[in-house]
C-alpha cells in the first residue's frame, strides 16, 4: 500500500480551514441574530491571590469555518490596603474533555503577561480587552495566575449569541489528560466498529513527563473492550506541554453506547502522578451519500489512521478525506512540480447529494506541485447545504473550474452533478480533493459527520460493496450509479 502522499496537506488542514472564507453566517442565519440575554454575563471569581477577577467572553461574530472568534474582556481588582505583585498570568482554552491549548492572541506563547505586575492598593485594571480566535472546540477561557501570596485560576465561559451557556470544562490540573469529543463508535469498511480517540497528555510544568503509561477501554452493561495500552507520549509537545495522541479503539459486537475510561500515569518533576477521564461514547450510523469522485481513488488521509492528523482537536477534520489517484504506488508520472503530471489533476468533482450552494470561490491560482502559496480565496472551494441539515465542502478546486451558474449562492445542484475539477489551490502540496461533511450542533458550531458512499466498491468488478465508513489509506472504486 502506498504511503500517504499528501500528509503535509492533511497536517495543515485546520490552518487551511481556519483561513477559508466559508462564513458560517451563510450557514447559520438564525444563529447570527442577536438574542436578548444571550450576551455573556459578567463572571467573577476570587483566587488564592486574594484578588477579584471579573470577565466575560462572547462570540463577536459567526466566524469562518474552522475558527471561533470571540471577544474577551478581563479585569482584575485589588480591594486591599496593600499592593500585590502578580508574577505571571496565562490564558488557556478549555472544554468538557480538558484544557486544549494556550490561547494565542499573537505569535507569542499565549501569555497574558510575564514577569511582575504590581497592583496598587484599591487598583482596578483591565488586563485584556481584545478579540481572540479559537481553532479548537473550546467552551471556556481559563486564566491561570501566580502571585507572591499564592496561585489560582478563573474559568470564563465563551457564549455564542443565540445559544445558551456551554457545558462546564474540567478544572486545569498540573498533570491531566484530555480528549476532544464527542466520541462516536461508527462502523468501518473492514467490518469493525470503532471510535477515533483524539486528545492529549497535559502538563503545566515545563518538564517533559517521564515513564508515561496510558490505557483505554470502552464498556457498558453488555461488556468491555480489551484495553489499548501504550507507553510514552508518542508526539512532541509544545512549551506548555501538550502531547497529542490519536488512537482507533474497536468496540465489542453489539455495542450501542457506553463509557470510555482513560487512565494515564507519569512522573512529572520527579513525582508520580495519575490522571483519569470518563467520557460517554455513542454508536453513530454514517450518513450515506454518493462519492464526490468517480473511478479508482485512494483515500490518502482520513479516519482510521493511527496518525489521523496533527490538528487533533479539530471539530471538522475527524472524518475528512484527502483523495488522490494512485498508479504503481505513485500519484504522478513526470515532473513533480507540474500539476498535469498528477493523475488526479482536472478530474471531475461531483455533488454527493441534492442541495444548494452556500459558498464558492475559484479565483485562487493553482500552485505548482509542492510549491504552495495563498492569495485570493485561500482555498478554492464549493460548499453545499443539503435538505437534511448536512453540509459538504470540496476544497482545492482548480481555478475557474466551477461551472457557470453554480458560482453563486443558492444555486441548485443535483446529486452527481459536476461542480468543479480537482486542482492544487491554497494550502495544498499536490493536486487532490479534500472532502468533508459536517452539521451544526446545538451550540452553533460545525462538527464533522462520518459518511459512507453508496457507489463505492472494494473491487473493479463491483462484486464487493463498501459498507460503512471507508478506511483511510485504502483504494476504492466509485461507479456512476444512483
Amino acid at each position: 500500500m502506498a504511503t500517504s502522499p499528501v500528509s503535509p496537506v492533511w497536517r495543515a488542514l485546520l490552518r487551511t480551514a481556519a483561513t477559508l472564507a466559508l462564513l458560517l453566517a451563510l450557514l447559520l442565519p438564525a444563529a447570527a441574530e442577536d438574542t436578548p440575554g444571550a450576551e455573556a454575563p459578567p463572571q467573577a471569581a476570587h483566587v488564592g491571590t486574594k484578588l477579584a477577577f471579573s470577565g466575560e467572553a462572547s462570540f463577536t461574530e459567526i466566524g469562518p469555518l474552522g475558527e471561533e472568534p470571540f471577544q474577551l474582556d478581563l479585569r482584575v481588582h485589588n480591594p486591599h490596603d496593600e499592593a500585590i505583585e502578580l508574577q505571571g498570568g496565562d490564558l488557556l482554552l478549555c472544554h468538557q474533555g480538558g484544557w486544549l491549548a494556550p490561547l494565542e492572541p499573537t505569535a507569542l506563547d499565549g501569555s497574558l503577561f510575564r514577569g511582575s505586575l504590581l497592583l496598587a492598593a484599591g487598583e482596578q485594571r483591565t488586563l485584556v480587552k481584545q478579540a481572540y480566535v479559537a481553532r479548537t472546540p473550546a467552551t471556556h477561557v481559563i486564566l491561570l495566575v501566580d502571585a507572591a501570596d499564592g496561585a489560582g485560576q478563573v474559568s470564563i465561559p465563551i457564549l455564542r449569541k443565540g445559544h445558551g451557556a456551554p457545558a462546564g470544562c474540567r478544572r486545569v490540573e498540573p498533570f491531566d489528560v484530555g480528549v476532544a469529543g464527542p466520541l462516536e463508535a461508527v462502523p468501518f469498511s473492514d467490518g469493525t466498529t470503532a471510535l477515533l480517540l483524539v486528545g492529549q497528555h497535559q502538563v503545566l510544568a515545563a518538564q517533559r513527563p517521564g515513564d508515561v503509561v496510558t490505557s483505554v477501554s470502552v464498556g457498558s452493561d453488555k461488556g468491555v473492550t480489551e484495553r489499548v495500552i501504550w507507553k510514552g507520549l508518542g508526539a512532541k509537545g509544545d512549551r506548555r506541554a501538550l502531547w497529542p495522541f490519536a488512537q482507533r479503539i474497536e468496540v465489542f459486537e453489539g455495542f450501542e453506547g457506553g463509557t470510555l475510561r482513560l487512565s494515564t500515569r507519569a512522573v512529572v518533576n520527579g513525582s508520580k502522578t495519575t490522571a483519569t477521564l470518563d467520557w460517554p461514547v455513542r454508536k453513530t450510523a454514517p450518513t450515506v451519500v454518493r462519492a464526490p469522485v468517480l473511478g479508482r481513488w485512494q483515500l490518502s488521509n482520513g479516519p482510521g489512521q493511527a496518525d489521523m492528523h496533527d490538528d487533533y482537536t479539530s471539530p471538522l477534520s475527524r472524518y475528512a478525506y484527502d483523495m488522490v489517484v494512485i498508479k504503481q504506488g505513485r500519484t504522478h508520472s513526470g515532473d513533480p512540480h507540474d500539476n498535469a503530471s498528477y493523475y488526479a489533476w482536472n478530474r471531475s468533482v461531483r455533488a454527493v447529494a441534492d442541495g444548494r450552494i452556500v459558498d464558492t470561490c475559484d479565483l485562487e491560482r493553482d500552485n505548482p506541485g509542492y510549491r504552495g502559496s495563498l492569495s485570493m480565496c485561500r482555498n478554492n472551494r464549493v460548499v453545499i447545504r443539503h435538505a437534511d441539515g448536512l453540509y459538504t465542502a470540496y476544497l482545492h478546486i482548480r481555478k475557474r473550474s466551477v461551472p457557470q451558474g453554480l458560482n453563486v449562492k443558492d444555486a441548485v445542484v443535483k446529486a452527481g452533478q459536476v461542480i468543479g475539477r480537482v486542482g492544487n489551490s491554497g494550502e495544498s502540496s499536490e493536486p487532490h480533493l479534500h472532502f468533508m461533511a459536517f452539521r451544526i450542533d446545538a451550540s452553533g458550531r460545525a462538527r464533522a459527520v462520518p459518511v459512507a458512499f453508496s457507489n463505492a466498491w472494494h473491487d473493479a468488478k463491483a462484486r464487493r460493496p463498501v459498507v460503512g465508513v471507508p478506511l483511510a489509506g485504502a483504494e476504492y472504486y466509485f461507479r456512476n450509479v444512483k
